[in-house]
């Protein structure tokens, strides 16, 4: 298999990876925070055609008023987001599933995007793959797609996080002792010291005869 053929297939394998952990449970959990302040305000997008704070019977805020206008428009965040789940709902119906779909599908695409844009910046398919394998292989990327896949998956978003800073600690703790291990297999330079004594014993007394 040809260097580039290679690189290919490990972004391919690491997007597949990234699915598998992205979208397991995708609908298990409720959404939370910020997700759920994304999806109420698309659904009343479809309702009013613009994300209002208010719709008559509840009040959206994170920020006790300061997020909307005095129409009770929305104002705290972009709306694009919030029309990107909007349409989702249209399509798919308003669900748990639907107001994560489209934003699941961007962050497996982050790395075939990455690709796509380096390759077009700089025309060159090395540093493409270079680009793309610098993101796959990011460790805060990594471990938040883990985390997050976690929470899929069911456990709550607190041990999921916790999971992924041991095993941060655990890393540095393996690769410390793999280090201590290599230190201590390198012998000391014995011919290098004597040299440097020989070099200061002459520098003492430079007339008489090397030791």
């Amino acid at each position: 298999m040809s260097r580039p053929t290679s690189v290919v297939v490990l972004v391919a394998l690491g997007v597949v990876l990234g699915a598998v952990l992205i979208f397991a449970g995708l609908s298990q959990r409720y959404l939370w925070d910020d997700e759920a302040e994304t999806a109420l305000l698309a659904e009343r997008v479809l309702r009013f055609g613009v994300p209002l704070a208010w719709d008559g019977a509840s009040l959206v805020s994170q920020e006790c008023g300061q997020d909307f206008d005095q129409n009770y428009v929305w104002r705290q965040t972009p709306w694009l987001p919030i029309y990107v789940a909007a349409a989702s709902f249209k399509l798919l119906g308003v669900s748990t599933f639907a107001a994560r779909l489209p934003f699941a599908l961007l962050g497996l695409l982050a790395v075939p995007s990455m690709y796509l844009l380096a390759r077009r910046v700089f025309n060159d398919w090395t540093t493409a793959h270079l680009a793309a394998a610098s993101l796959l292989f990011s460790v805060p990327f990594l471990f938040v797609v883990f985390a997050e896949g976690l929470v899929a998956l069911g456990l709550p978003r607190w041990l999921s996080y916790l999971i992924v800073w041991v095993l941060f600690l655990l890393v540095a703790a393996v690769l410390a002792l793999i280090g201590r291990s290599q230190l201590r297999k390198i012998q000391p330079p014995e011919r290098t010291m004597k040299t440097a004594k020989d070099t200061a014993a002459w520098a003492r007394h430079p007339t008489s005869p090397t030791p």
